[in-house]
C-alpha cells in the first residue's frame, strides 16, 4: 500500500486481535455453536463499501502469497477465505432485489474476517494512505461512509458473539 515504514498496514495484527477476542476455552461448546451463522443484512452503501475493502485486501493477500513464503499457507488461505466472501457478496448485490438491501447468511468467523478487511482499510485510511483515490472534497465523506459501516459491522459482530455466549 505504501513504502513508508510508517504507512505500512498489517493485516495479521487485526486477524491476531479477534482471534484473542474469540479463545474463550470452554469444553461445554458444541461444533453446532463453534459454528455460529447468522444473516447479515446490508443495505446498498454498506455492501459497496464491504467489496471494496475486501478487494483491498486481496490485493494485499497476493502480494503475501507471492512475497513470503509461509509454511502455515495462512496467506494464501486469507486470499481464499476473501475470494469466496467476495463471490457471495457480489452474487447476491447482483441478484435482482425488490428491497432496498441485502441479506447474506455468513459464519461467525467470516464475520470477523469482513470486519478484520474494513478496520485494516480504516486504520490504513488514518495513517493517512490514500485508500480511496478520490478527490480531496469527497475524502472526508468516504472516510464517514467507511466508519458507519465498519461501526454497523462491529455492532454486529458484538451482538453475535454474545448470541454465542462469549
Amino acid at each position: 500500500m505504501s513504502s513508508s515504514k510508517d504507512n505500512i498496514i498489517d493485516f495479521q495484527q487485526y486477524k491476531e486481535k479477534r482471534k484473542i477476542q474469540r479463545t474463550v476455552p470452554s469444553a461445554e461448546k458444541t461444533s453446532l455453536e463453534n459454528d455460529f451463522q447468522g444473516k447479515l443484512r446490508l443495505t446498498q452503501e454498506d455492501a459497496e463499501m464491504i467489496i471494496y475493502c475486501m478487494r483491498l485486501g486481496r490485493e494485499y493477500f497476493m502480494i503475501e502469497v507471492e512475497e513470503i513464503p509461509d509454511e502455515s499457507g495462512q496467506p494464501q488461505k486469507d486470499l481464499e477465505t476473501v475470494n469466496r466472501l467476495l463471490d457471495r457478496i457480489q452474487y447476491e448485490v447482483l441478484k435482482l432485489q425488490t428491497e432496498e438491501g441485502y441479506i447474506v447468511s455468513l459464519r461467525f468467523l467470516e464475520l470477523a474476517f469482513i470486519v478484520d478487511c474494513v478496520e485494516m482499510t480504516r486504520s490504513a485510511v488514518e495513517k493517512g494512505i490514500d485508500v480511496f483515490q478520490s478527490e480531496p472534497g469527497d475524502k472526508e465523506d468516504y472516510r464517514k461512509w467507511l466508519d458507519e459501516t465498519f461501526f454497523y459491522l462491529l455492532d454486529v459482530y458484538e451482538k453475535w458473539r454474545f448470541y454465542q455466549g462469549q
